[in-house]
């Protein structure tokens, strides 16, 4: 639970940095834009998460036999 709460607070501090970007760049990013890198920023940091999971799991499955 901590874990998904600290990924949520990432991508909140990273979406409010985008919309930042996109008020300074006079429009030249999308809010829409700026919710799909966010998206996928959450994406990867869950999929890097679950292989970690993963292979920690095949590491103790190894060391049990």
């Amino acid at each position: 639970m901590k874990k998904c709460l600290s990924y949520l607070a990432m991508c909140l501090l990273l979406f409010i940095i985008n919309l930042f970007v996109t008020y300074i760049d006079d429009g030249a990013w999308k809010v829409w834009k700026s919710l799909g890198i966010v998206a996928l920023f959450l994406t990867i940091l869950f999929v890097l998460d679950g292989l970690n999971l993963f292979l920690v799991k095949k590491k103790k499955v190894k060391s049990n036999q």
